[in-house]
C-alpha cells in the first residue's frame, strides 16, 4: 500500500545557491550529481539534522539476496559515507528489517529465525550516524510465533506525529484456523518501553486482515482491521461479507476497546482512523452501493476509545456535478460510480477539522500473441500502471462535509511499477495543502474540466500544486527535470522536519538530493 507522507509544517525559505530552482508556491536546492553503485536505488530518507541526511539504499543482486547500504551525506547533500549493512547476533546473521531515527540517535534493527524454536526474533542496535560503526550491544526487544522461514510473522513500526513514542507491532505467522494473534510494544524516543501487551482477537487469522495502525502523541495505540463473515470474499449474495474493526489500546494499555464499523447494506471502500484532541477517535473513508472497487461518496463518524459507541455518523453520495469531473455527464444521470481510489490519509487541524486524501490507483495486465509465417507464436505481457487524479475531502469537527476537490493528474506507465509516478504531499497551519508530482508541462495551465496530457518522462516536470483551505487548486513548475537530465520520485520524499522535506531524482547510475521549502 501507497504510504503518504503528510505533516503539519512551519513554512520557511532557505537560501538560493546556483542549482537551486522556485516557483510560486516553493523553492528547491538540489546537491550535487552523485554516481551511484549499479542496479540501487534510493529506499529510504530516514532522516535529517544540522549534521547531514541518512538514508537507505537498496542494492539488488543477480544471485542470493539483495543488499541494504546505509549513507550519509553532509549538510550540502554531499556523500561522506556509504556502508553495507551487516548485523550479527552471536554469529547469527540477521536479516535488516528497518531503520529509525529517534532523539538525534539512529538505530538500525534486524531479525532472526530459529528453525528449533519456530520463534522469530527482533533485535536493535545504535549505530554512529556519521562513522556507520555500531554502538554498544544488540539488544533482542521483541519476538513472535513462527511457523516456517517463509511464514515467521513480522515486525512494523509507526512513530507518532511528534517524534516521541514509537509503536512495535509483532504479528504472529498465519495460522488459518487460530486466533488472530499480535503483540502491541510501546516506546519512548530512546526505545525505553512504556508498555505493551498480548492481543487474541475473537476471529480466526484466515478471516482478519490487518490493515494499518497508529500511534499518537501519548503512545496510544489504534488498529484498523477487516473481518470477513464466512470467507474472504467481498460480497455474499449481493451484500457485505466483511466489518471494519477498529481496535484501540489507552492510557498505557489499560483501556481496551473494539468497535464494529458497518455503513448497513453499503459497502466500506476504504476507512482510516485518527486520535481527536477531546479524546474520541476520527473514522472517515469512502462507501460504495456496488463493492470494493468503486466509491458512491464518503461518510466520517466517531469512536468513544472506552466504549467503541460509534456517534455523529455523517454520510454523503458524492453530487453529480462533482461526478463530471471525472466522467460524462450522462454516466454520472445513470448513478456511475468513481472507481480504484486508495485512501491515502487523514490531516487532522486543531480546529477539529480534517482532510481526507485519495488517489485513483490501478494495474493492467494486457496479454497479446502474435503468429509468425511459420506457424510460430510468442506471447507477450505488457503491465500499464495508472496513477490519476488525487481526491481531497474535507470535513468540519461534526463530521460534515465542507467540499470536495479534484486534483487533476495522469501518470500511466508501462512495466516500471509507476516507479516516478504518485505524489508526495505536505500542510500547513493555514489547511493549505502542497502535492509534488511528476507532470506534463502542458497540463500546467489547464483549468477545471480540461482535457489531461499523460505524464511524459523525457518532457516533465515537477508540479508544485496548492490546494487552499477552499478546495481551489493551482498549479506551478517547481522544475524541470530535463535541466538535470534526472526524475524526481516522489514517493522517496520525506518530510524531516518543521522546515524543510527531502526529495530525490535520479536517472541510470545518476542521483541528486534536493531540499524544498514552501511560500505559503
Amino acid at each position: 500500500m501507497k504510504h503518504l507522507i503528510v505533516c503539519l509544517i512551519c513554512l520557511s525559505a532557505i537560501a538560493l545557491s546556483a542549482d537551486a530552482q522556485t516557483s510560486k508556491f516553493g523553492n528547491v536546492t538540489w546537491g550535487p550529481e552523485i554516481t551511484g553503485p549499479s542496479k540501487s536505488t534510493m529506499s529510504d530518507m530516514i532522516a535529517s539534522d544540522d549534521e547531514g541526511v541518512y538514508a537507505l539504499r537498496y542494492k539488488g543482486a543477480l544471485m542470493g539476496y539483495p543488499k541494504m547500504i546505509l549513507e550519509y551525506y553532509d549538510p550540502k547533500m554531499n556523500l561522506k559515507k556509504s556502508t553495507e549493512i551487516n548485523m550479527t547476533f552471536k554469529e547469527n546473521k540477521l536479516d535488516f528489517e528497518y531503520a529509525l531515527y529517534s532523539n538525534g540517535n539512529l538505530y538500525l534493527f534486524g531479525s532472526y529465525y530459529n528453525s528449533k524454536a519456530k520463534t522469530n526474533y527482533l533485535f536493535y542496535q545504535q549505530w554512529n550516524k556519521k562513522t556507520h560503526a555500531p554502538i554498544g550491544s544488540m539488544k533482542k526487544i521483541s519476538e513472535t510465533v513462527s511457523k516456517s522461514r517463509y511464514n515467521r510473522g513480522s515486525f512494523e513500526y509507526d512513530i507518532s506525529p511528534d517524534k516521541s513514542k514509537i509503536i512495535m507491532l509483532d504479528l504472529a505467522a498465519f495460522l488459518r484456523e487460530d486466533s488472530e494473534k499480535f503483540s502491541v510494544r510501546a516506546l519512548d524516543e530512546n526505545m525505553i518501553e512504556l508498555w505493551s501487551k498480548e492481543v487474541s482477537l475473537p476471529y480466526t487469522d484466515k478471516l482478519f486482515r490487518v490493515q494499518n495502525f497508529w500511534v499518537d502523541n501519548d503512545g496510544n495505540f489504534y488498529m484498523v482491521g477487516k473481518h470477513y463473515f464466512d470467507k474472504v470474499a467481498e460480497k455474499k449474495k449481493g451484500e457485505p461479507n466483511f466489518n471494519y474493526v477498529v481496535v484501540t489500546y489507552k492510557n498505557e494499555g489499560t483501556v481496551e476497546s473494539k468497535a464494529t464499523i458497518s455503513l448497513g447494506d453499503y459497502f466500506i471502500t476504504d476507512l482510516q482512523v485518527a486520535p481527536r484532541t477531546d479524546g474520541s477517535v476520527f473514522c472517515a473513508g469512502f462507501y460504495s452501493e456496488k463493492g470494493t472497487r468503486t466509491i458512491k461518496g464518503s461518510y466520517g463518524m466517531n469512536i468513544n476509545p472506552e466504549t467503541g459507541a460509534v456517534s455523529n455518523k455523517q454520510l454523503k453520495e458524492f453530487e453529480k456535478e462533482f461526478l463530471t469531473l471525472f466522467m460524462s455527464e450522462k454516466k454520472a444521470e445513470k448513478g456511475k460510480e468513481l472507481f480504484e481510489f486508495d485512501l491515502d490519509d487523514i490531516v487532522m487541524y486543531e480546529d477539529g477539522s480534517s482532510t481526507l486524501i485519495a488517489e485513483q490507483y490501478y494495474v493492467k495486465v494486457v496479454t497479446t500473441t502474435t503468429s509468425n509465417p511459420q506457424g510460430g507464436t510468442s506471447t507477450r505481457t505488457t503491465y500499464y500502471y495508472y496513477y490519476n487524479d488525487i481526491i481531497a475531502v474535507h470535513y468540519d469537527a461534526n463530521n460534515n462535509i465542507v467540499w470536495k476537490s479534484k486534483v487533476p493528474k495522469r501518470q500511466v506507465t508501462t512495466n516500471d511499477g509507476g516507479y516516478f509516478s504518485s505524489y508526495f504531499a505536505v500542510t500547513d497551519k493555514d489547511k493549505n495543502i502542497y502535492f509534488v508530482f511528476n507532470d506534463n508541462p502542458k497540463n500546467i495551465t489547464i483549468k477545471e474540466g480540461d482535457k489531461l496530457f499523460n505524464y511524459n518522462r523525457k518532457e516533465s516536470v515537477i508540479n508544485l500544486l496548492r490546494l487552499d483551505a477552499n478546495g481551489e487548486w493551482e498549479k506551478s513548475i517547481l522544475a524541470k527535470n530535463k535541466e538535470f537530465d534526472m526524475i524526481t520520485r516522489p514517493k522517496v520524499a520525506k518530510l524531516v522536519n518543521e522546515n524543510e522535506a527531502l526529495i530525490y531524482s535520479e536517472w541510470r547510475k545518476s542521483y541528486r538530493l534536493g531540499k524544498l521549502s514552501f511560500k505559503g
